[in-house]
């Protein structure tokens, strides 16, 4: 699994506004918001360990913040090269932008707020493996699966009005 998570320089939440002042971690956060509504982040990454602790072991885990600040970089310059294709692509998106405050305070700041926002750590990304646990009768096996999953589910799982421990209790039972 791979997830964001509040980094060590979070500010406290009831500090995130869209009217602080542009470029402050309150301003860039605010604009996180509008990027990914109804979404919420785990404070950290145990508490996505405690979430799974019914059926998964912890088997490793790695902080990826300075891979996904690499990897935001490189989809920004591809994003950012201009095409036919992408320009007709971006037309499509003129309605929703006349439309929604928010979308065009996300969407055409001119920043990348994600970026930004892990670049100062305000945000943290870790990625964990977890295995999960045999439930079998008889005597003690180690796990028959590793389960690799990304915050995407849990994402669409949150979407639902379910939250992360769910999010564990539907993996287990695919698996």
């Amino acid at each position: 699994m791979q997830t964001m998570v509040f980094g060590r320089n979070m500010i406290p939440l009831d500090e995130v506004d869209v009217h602080a002042p542009r470029d402050s971690d309150a301003w860039y956060l605010a604009l996180m918001e509008r990027q990914f509504p109804g979404s919420w982040l785990p404070i950290d990454q145990e508490q996505v360990v405690r979430c799974a602790q019914d059926d998964f072991d912890l088997v490793s885990s790695s902080n990826g913040l300075l891979d996904y600040i690499q990897t935001i970089t490189e989809w920004g310059k591809r994003t950012g090269a201009r095409s036919i294709r992408k320009t007709l692509l971006k037309l499509q998106l003129v309605p929703r932008w006349l439309t929604s405050t928010d979308f065009r305070l996300a969407f055409t700041s001119g920043v990348s707020a994600n970026k930004v926002c892990f670049e100062r750590e305000l945000l943290d990304h870790c990625r964990m493996v977890f295995e999960k646990r045999d439930r079998r009768p008889g005597p003690s096996r180690r796990a028959f699966g590793t389960a690799i999953i990304t915050s995407e589910l849990c994402l669409a799982q949150a979407a639902v009005g379910r939250n992360v421990s769910v999010c564990f209790r539907l993996l287990a039972e695919c698996l």
